[in-house]
């Protein structure tokens, strides 16, 4: 029941996330099985299930707590994995800011610059098309700084 098979080994963004409930079910199961982990063997567990969500190690250690009698050696953690990355039924979990949020600041920087005054002057309804086209300026000034080629992308 590997789920890692052929997922990038290059830490995603979501890495930390994944690290950090890692760390909290090897340091729980440590203490109910009365069985700490050493350094190295946590690295081991980091490394070995870094490519799978939150929810999968969430549900497949909750699932070593309930059924192991021992500390669980890898291959059980595996074989408690659910093959689905997420919960039927759900969207992907969304570990990133807002999308708005992140434009915001470029939307601002552009309501500056275009309409000489900040985003937060622009409330009323009839505000509402600068507020749109603050926002698509600023969202392809984000792009244009990360670094993409936009000459092909239709304008305005």
């Amino acid at each position: 029941m590997s789920k890692a098979g052929n997922k990038p080994s290059k830490l995603s963004p979501g890495s930390l996330q994944v690290q950090e409930e890692i760390a909290k079910w090897i340091q729980k199961l440590s203490i109910h099985f009365s069985q700490p982990q050493d350094e190295e063997q946590i690295k081991i567990f980091m490394h070995a299930l870094r490519d799978n969500s939150v929810w999968q190690i969430g549900v497949a250690f909750s699932r070593c707590l309930n059924n192991c009698q021992f500390f669980p050696r890898l291959k059980q953690v595996h074989e408690y994995m659910p093959e689905e990355r997420f919960p039927e039924g759900h969207r992907e979990y969304i570990s990133q800011k807002p999308i708005l949020d992140v434009i915001r600041p470029f939307a601002d920087e552009v309501s500056r610059q275009r309409l000489k005054c900040p985003l937060e002057a622009l409330r009323t309804v009839e505000d509402a098309e600068k507020i749109r086209q603050a926002y698509y300026h600023g969202n392809r000034l984000r792009y244009e700084r990360m670094g993409l080629d936009m000459r092909k992308w239709p304008k305005d």
